[in-house]
Order: C-alpha cells, then sequence, then structure tokens
C-alpha cells in the first residue's frame, strides 16, 4: 500500500509528485546519525505488512539521496548555522529506504542569485514539528514511540476527615443560633434615636433653665 500523504514525529510529508506546484513544500526529507546527514526528497510512501497474528505494519519512506561528500554535495558553515546542498549532484549508491520515524522534515531555499557558483546549490532549512516546544533544559528523548492507552484506568483514593476538627467555632457563641428574624436591627436604631433625643433634652435643660428655677 502506498500514500501520497503521511503524519509522522509531527511532521506532514508529501511525495513529490504530489507536492508539484503547490505554495508550500512538503517532500524534502533528512536524516541524521552520529558524524553524517543525508538530505533528499520522497518519492514514495509506502506501508509493509507482514503476514502472521498479529499483524505488524511500517511505514517506509522510498527517496532520492543528494550527494552527502563534503564540499562537494554538502557544505556546513557552523558560524553561520547553515547547510547548503547541492541538488544536482545525487548520491551513487543505492540506498533509497528509510524508516518514517527517522525522518525529519526540511526544506530547500535556493539562492537568488545567477553566480555559477551558487545556482546549483541550496540552504536546507529544519522545520519545527507541529505540538512540539523548545523547553529550556529539558531534553525529549527521541527514541521513545508514542504510547497511549486504549482503555482509561479508575484509581480509587481514600479520604478520611477527622471528626474533632471543628469547622466553626459556634459553641462559645451562643447567638449563632438565634434565628435571624429575632434581631430587629430597626428597634435597635429607634432606641439609639431615643436616647440621642434624651440627652439633647438633658443639654437644653442645662443651657437654658426653666422660669421656675430662675425665680
Amino acid at each position: 500500500m502506498s500514500f501520497n500523504v503521511y503524519f509522522v514525529n509531527g511532521y506532514r510529508f508529501h511525495t513529490t509528485m504530489h507536492s508539484g506546484d503547490r505554495s508550500t513544500s512538503n517532500n524534502a526529507v533528512c536524516i541524521v546519525g552520529e558524524g553524517f546527514a543525508y538530505y533528499g526528497v520522497i518519492d514514495e510512501i509506502i506501508e509493509v505488512s507482514y503476514l502472521g497474528l498479529p499483524v505488524q505494519k511500517t511505514v517506509l519512506f522510498k527517496c532520492t539521496w543528494y550527494d552527502p561528500t563534503p564540499n562537494v554535495g554538502i557544505r556546513i558553515y557552523d558560524r553561520y548555522n547553515i547547510v547548503e546542498v547541492n541538488t544536482k549532484r545525487s548520491y551513487k549508491k543505492y540506498e533509497p529506504f528509510i524508516l518514517a520515524l527517522q525522518a525529519t522534515h526540511v526544506y530547500f531555499v535556493p539562492y537568488p542569485s545567477t553566480r555559477r557558483d551558487k545556482i546549483d546549490w541550496a540552504v536546507a532549512c529544519t522545520v519545527k514539528p507541529k505540538g512540539v516546544f523548545d523547553i529550556p533544559g529539558n531534553k525529549v528523548d527521541a527514541n521513545n514511540d508514542a504510547f497511549q492507552e486504549d482503555e482509561a484506568q479508575l484509581i480509587e483514593v481514600e479520604v478520611s476527615f477527622e471528626d474533632d476538627i471543628p469547622l466553626n467555632n459556634v459553641d462559645d457563641d451562643p447567638s449563632f443560633w438565634l434565628p435571624r428574624e429575632e434581631s430587629d436591627e430597626d428597634d435597635v436604631i429607634v432606641s439609639e434615636s431615643e436616647n440621642e433625643a434624651e440627652h439633647n433634652e438633658n443639654l437644653d435643660d442645662d443651657i437654658n433653665p426653666s422660669d421656675d428655677d430662675s425665680d
């Protein structure tokens, strides 16, 4: 079985034929190891099934690789973090297949120049996978396969409450249990007004004594 589009490692890959004249390029691929790096384009996306129970499947990319010879097919500028690939030179050995899980998505940007030493070269730009974020100090092990439980697991947690811990200190305040209707705020306000009135009358008597007292 073959595909024109395949999603893996957070990337969307297309075959070269499927990409065609699209505005975005998703057919370029890179595989990096210790001391080497191969750049190329995807010709076919193939799913291989192994007979037996259970049936095992894997996906392969059939690629056309560019020449990885340093300074001939590939040039690396560590100072500027730039990798140039000669798109006119192909890898001579026949090793087209890689596992889809090994693939890293790149795209090639040609130089806007007609100079002879630049016209066949393109800059390989890496693409960040979707849904993956760079967190300083944390390293992600790329060899770990994605894992998902088919069924959810229920975990029972026992919670105990201590009865001797009072939630509210209501025993020290008996008024807490009085219903709200019995505390009439209006009566309190009226009583305060009456006390103020009596106090004012006493002040008036002291300032303005009655006629009987003057005689």
